[in-house]
């Protein structure tokens, strides 16, 4: 259902919304609207971007960067693409994306959505596991002396 949206039912939608816009505005007109907000979203998105990156350096200087910073990036590649393809409704969406305020505010959304999907199980009976191991996948024996994992050599 959401590659029909994607791939059909969304460029439906804004193939209807540039014609209205075209007989209202005109075509030479709508066709520069197109070129303007690709060239204004790639921009945007680069600065965005980059600025971002700064954070993420000076948060990885001291230590990781947090997780929100992350989704961050991911909001704003997503709105960079957006804003890049002609419509109506993937500007607005990759502008919402994008600007600071909104994209804060949908980030730790966005993070809920990522872990929902991501979840790891661990147990017994799984891939790799037989169902009689009951050791987890890490124990405290695979810790040296400064806490950190040993690596074994293969």
């Amino acid at each position: 259902m959401t590659l029909f949206l994607a791939f059909t039912l969304v460029p439906a939608i804004e193939i209807y919304l540039l014609i209205q816009i075209g007989q209202v505005i005109g075509g030479f007109e709508t066709f520069f609207l197109i070129i303007l907000t690709g060239i204004v979203g790639a921009n945007l998105a680069r600065s965005q971007g980059f600025a971002l990156l700064r954070k993420i350096e000076q948060e990885s200087q001291q230590g990781f960067p947090q997780s929100t910073t992350v989704a961050e990036g991911i909001l704003i590649l997503i709105g960079g693409v957006l804003l890049i393809t002609p419509g109506v409704v993937t500007d607005l969406a990759g502008l919402l994306f994008i600007f600071p305020l909104s994209r804060k505010l949908l980030a730790p959304r966005v993070l809920k959505g990522l872990q929902s999907r991501a979840q790891v199980r661990y147990g017994g009976g799984q891939a790799g596991w037989p169902p009689s191991a009951q050791q987890p996948p890490f124990s405290s024996s695979d810790q040296g002396n400064d806490g950190h994992f040993k690596h074994p050599v293969k």
